[in-house]
Parts: C-alpha cells; sequence; structure tokens
C-alpha cells in the first residue's frame, strides 16, 4: 500500500516565488526589449514567453512543468559545459602565456 507523501509546508511558497521570477524575469526582457532605443522584437517575444512560462509554473499546468524541467536540465548541463571548457580554456592560454626558457 502507497502512503501519500506531504511536501513540507515551505515547498508551495517557494514554488510560487520562483514562477513569479520567472514571470517577471520575462517581464523585464519585455520591457527591456521594446523600450530600447532600437527596440528588439526577438527580446521582446523571448520575454513574452518567459512570462507565459512563469505564469503556467504559477496555476500548475504539467506540460509547462515538463518544459521547465528540460530547459533546467539544458541549463545545468551547458553550465557544466562552460566550467569545463573554462578550465580547459585556462589551461591551454596559461600554458602559452609562460614564456619559453632557453
Amino acid at each position: 500500500m502507497l502512503e501519500s507523501f506531504e511536501p513540507p509546508k515551505w515547498v508551495p511558497l517557494v514554488y510560487n516565488l520562483i514562477a513569479l521570477y520567472w514571470i517577471a524575469d520575462g517581464g523585464f526582457d519585455l520591457v527591456a526589449g521594446l523600450s530600447a532605443k532600437e527596440p528588439s522584437i526577438i527580446a521582446a517575444v523571448f520575454g513574452g514567453f518567459w512570462m507565459m512560462i512563469g505564469f503556467g509554473l504559477f496555476v500548475r499546468v504539467e506540460f509547462v512543468r515538463g518544459l521547465v524541467n528540460i530547459l533546467s536540465f539544458l541549463k545545468i548541463a551547458f553550465g557544466l559545459l562552460a566550467i569545463v571548457g573554462g578550465l580547459v580554456g585556462s589551461a591551454i592560454v596559461g600554458a602559452a602565456d609562460r614564456p619559453v626558457r632557453g
């Protein structure tokens, strides 16, 4: 028999704060894209997309929650790749930057 799992009391609050962050961040990108000296429709579209993702999280749409899982995985994977690339790059540049003794 499976028992019902009840999440800790702080989880819904943090979940809603994260959803509000996505909405606010997307709104900032949307406004910044439209109000620049040279408006960027691409920045505005992406800002609107992130706002819709945040709203979907806020109202708990399962498709959006799955999409956020995929996007979060990709962000973590590319972040780790950037760390590895930075370490390898600094090893190469650091080795090439040293004066040759002779």
